[in-house]
């Protein structure tokens, strides 16, 4: 683990709300007290694809950094995810199922386990996951999504505990927070703070700047 000389407190208004599924997906995606990303609303039931309403930043660019927050859930339902999402691929995410279908068309719900999914610049998809050691809801999960710019690699973590890698090289990317539910309906609720961005070089990216870190 390497020791960060420097990190930026994200300012949550830096997420541009976004919502690809208003059909199923109803909510408010909006900045806390506590200076935290709240994502609320009602997710009906549906088992047609993965869709999510969330936030994400503008774009950034390439460098080795850590992403981490915590987050805190306050209905065991949907999952929801933080990833670094480059467009088209590579990206990596970490998501924590609280329940929901993990297959679609498929009545198979998925209850308290962290996922790390993502994509290399190729296109594949890789998928790896563990089981939540702790209570879904009402409770602090940590999560961190990383890049090595050096080595070409993405990495994502829950708890400190190694979820998934992919080899990958990054262009201009995006920081992303969401939600999304299949094959469950109700209302949700995940609050996520402490949204830390740890520059791993001396390089001045400009996206601190970008993220209004402080």
């Amino acid at each position: 683990m390497p020791i960060y000389r420097t990190f930026y407190q994200i300012d949550p208004n830096s997420f541009l709300p976004f919502n690809d599924a208003p059909a199923y997906l109803s909510g408010t995606v909006s900045a806390g007290q506590r200076d935290e990303l709240v994502l609320k609303g009602h997710c009906r039931y549906q088992l047609q694809d993965w869709h999510n309403i969330g936030g994400r930043t503008v774009r950034l660019k390439p460098e080795s950094f850590v992403f981490s927050v915590n987050a805190i859930a306050k209905q065991p339902l949907g999952s929801y995810s933080v990833g670094i999402i480059g467009g088209p691929p590579p990206s990596i995410n970490v998501s924590h199922f609280l329940r929901n279908s993990l297959q679609l068309y498929e009545e198979d719900h998925g209850v308290n386990l962290y996922s790390g999914f993502g994509f290399d610049n190729s296109g594949k998809r890789t998928q790896f996951g563990i089981s939540a050691p702790f209570e879904p809801t009402n409770r602090i999960h940590s999560f961190s999504v990383a890049y090595d710019a050096k080595a070409g690699i993405l990495t994502c973590a829950a708890n400190n505990l190694p979820v998934h890698r992919i080899r990958a090289k990054l262009d201009d990317f995006q920081l992303e927070i969401r939600f999304e539910g299949v094959g469950v309906e109700g209302e949700f609720e995940v609050a996520v703070e402490q949204l830390y961005y740890y520059p791993l070089a001396d390089t001045n990216t400009g996206n601190v700047a970008s993220l209004n870190g402080w």
